[in-house]
């Protein structure tokens, strides 16, 4: 019975975001049709070959390009006091107009509804900084906002994105850095620090080492483990393996 209600809650977190990315993207429908005809923000097809992969879980600082969809989907094997059990990481980002980008992201434990608009970005859109606005939806809790930036500073051959949030309800810090090297025409290695303070807890903090295969222009696959660096830690260590699909234009 446990599991039928857990699982029960996993779906109605998932409708929740669902319909909140469908009725903010309906109501953007303006917006994206002058886009639609803007070529200057339409990525070309040999920029998608020589695009540096997203890292496993940091947020972009630059939004995707309007009608372009950014899926990563993440399996994780997890360790913690001797029992070994699956987590799961879906996320999804797209852009809802030239500067805003909207992400959404569920897994075991919450939902997350993500805003971003880029106040700062360079000519090729390549690099940027974004003030965000995210509502995280815990399973059994109410809704939690966060406030940060995000930032992103990058070529055709490496990336480095930050990510800073704080939670006005509860007075945390989260926070994450990540560096993607594209070494070769498929290959790109990722390392990623991923931080969290919470009030009258210690410092809490991983970090990620992986490698992502660019298996065609639309799909790549990727695989990493995750080992805590502070006394603090959740698990004992997590391996991961990403789906990543990109879709639209």
């Amino acid at each position: 019975m446990r599991i039928i209600q857990s699982i029960n809650s996993r779906f109605r977190f998932a409708f929740i975001c669902l319909v909140f990315a469908i009725l903010t993207f309906s109501a953007s429908a303006q917006e994206m049709g002058k886009m639609a005809n803007d070529t200057s923000f339409q990525p070309k097809h040999k920029e998608m070959l020589m695009a540096v992969p997203m890292p496993f879980f940091t947020h972009m600082g630059m939004p995707q390009h309007v009608r372009h969809y950014s899926l990563r989907f993440a399996t994780l094997l997890t360790q913690s006091e001797g029992r070994s059990f699956i987590d799961f990481d879906f996320q999804v980002e797209t852009g809802l107009s030239k500067n805003i980008g909207l992400l959404v992201r569920l897994d075991n434990y919450k939902s997350e509804i993500m805003f971003n608009y880029a106040i700062l970005h360079s000519k090729n859109k390549m690099s940027s900084l974004s003030p965000l606005i995210e509502f995280e939806i815990p399973r059994h809790e109410a809704v939690k906002l966060q406030a940060g930036f995000s930032s992103t500073l990058s070529n055709s051959q490496i990336a480095f994105h930050q990510v800073i949030h704080y939670g006005l309800q509860e007075k945390n810090f989260e926070g994450s850095l990540a560096l993607v090297y594209k070494f070769s025409k498929r290959f790109s290695l990722i390392t990623e620090f991923l931080g969290e303070k919470k009030q009258k807890e210690m410092f809490n903090a991983s970090l990620i080492m992986g490698i992502k295969y660019q298996v065609n222009n639309h799909f790549l696959i990727a695989l990493g483990a995750q080992l805590p660096v502070t006394k603090n830690h959740d698990f004992t260590s997590q391996y991961i393996l990403q789906k990543d699909l990109e879709i639209g234009n």
